[in-house]
C-alpha cells in the first residue's frame, strides 16, 4: 500500500513539473526569437559551400604559409613536416578523383576523416612554429 502511494505521489509531482508553454530564452528578449532566421540544411551550419570551400583554401594556403615559416627555424621540422603535407595532400587528391563515383553517404562518412587529418597536421604546424618562434625569442 505504501509503495502505491509513493507511486501515485510521484506521478503526481512529476506531472505538476511539467510546463505546456513553449520554452522562453532569459538572454534572447522575445522581439528576437521571434525575428531568428531557420537553420540552414547544410551540415556546417549557415556557411554556403562556396563560402565553405573558400574558408577551406584559405586554411590550407595558411597552413603552407606556416610550414614555409618553419624552415627558416628548423629544417628538419620543416622536411618532416612537408612530408606529411605531401602525403596528406595526395590522399585527398586521390579521394576527390573517387569521391563522385562513390555514393553520397559513404563520401558522407569518410569525408570528415580527410579533413581532419589536414587540419591536425595544420594544427601540430601551428603549434611546432609556435614553439620555435618562442624558443629564437628566448635565445
Amino acid at each position: 500500500m505504501k509503495k502505491m502511494i509513493v507511486i501515485a505521489v510521484s506521478i503526481v509531482l512529476l506531472t505538476g513539473c511539467l510546463s505546456h508553454s513553449s520554452p522562453r530564452s532569459l538572454v534572447t528578449p522575445p522581439s528576437a526569437q521571434a525575428e531568428a532566421p531557420p537553420m540552414s540544411g547544410t551540415l556546417t551550419g549557415s556557411l554556403p559551400r562556396d563560402d565553405m570551400e573558400s574558408a577551406n583554401l584559405t586554411r590550407v594556403q595558411q597552413c603552407r604559409q606556416e610550414l614555409d615559416v618553419i624552415r627558416a627555424y628548423n629544417q628538419a621540422d620543416y622536411e618532416k613536416y612537408l612530408a606529411e603535407y605531401q602525403l596528406i595532400g595526395m590522399k585527398n587528391t586521390q579521394f576527390m578523383q573517387v569521391k563522385d563515383s562513390i555514393g553520397p553517404d559513404i563520401v558522407r562518412l569518410v569525408a570528415p576523416r580527410y579533413e581532419y587529418m589536414s587540419r591536425e597536421l595544420c594544427f601540430r604546424i601551428r603549434n611546432q612554429l609556435s614553439r620555435l618562434l618562442i624558443q629564437a625569442a628566448s635565445s
